[in-house]
């Protein structure tokens, strides 16, 4: 449905990962399914997402020298399955890896429509900025997305 469930600013030093559980605890209900890049292939971004949701699908870009290992998610070890049968192509298929795309297509949306910088200079204000900008972006898509169709 395209609409942003979490937002969290931080700064440069932060890694994603770091944030995972205050961005899921923002997410209204669980999901059964999570989609995400690989910034958040740690097993305690998996464990968090468990925690909520222990059938939850989880989808996530394994680094390059992921390997399977019992200390780490089930999900996991089935991604790196899939990968070893089926190559990286054939698990972003299966898998439909390519959702996360969405998240990446929100950021551009952000980006083009708020503009690409902070205009407040300390960190507590641009995190409410972003919280505002987010809730812009969620009301422009409550109005209706844009419905792009080839011409050429």
């Amino acid at each position: 449905d395209n609409i942003i469930q979490g937002v969290e600013l931080t700064e440069k030093s932060v890694h994603d990962s770091e944030v995972a559980s205050d961005l899921l605890d923002q997410v209204q209900g669980s999901g059964d399914r999570y989609v995400a890049d690989g910034g958040y292939d740690t097993k305690e971004v998996y464990e968090e997402i468990e925690r909520q949701n222990k059938n939850a699908k989880i989808v996530i870009s394994p680094r390059e020298n992921a390997v399977i290992s019992d200390d780490w998610s089930a999900e996991r070890n089935k991604t790196l399955n899939i990968i070893d049968k089926y190559g990286y192509k054939g698990w972003y298929k299966i898998r439909k890896y390519g959702f996360q795309n969405y998240a990446e297509l929100t950021m551009l949306r952000y980006k083009k429509i708020i503009g690409p910088k902070m205009h407040s200079r300390d960190l507590l204000r641009q995190k409410n900025e972003a919280v505002i900008a987010t809730s812009i972006l969620n009301k422009f898509t409550t109005l209706g997305m844009p419905i792009s169709k080839k011409v050429a």
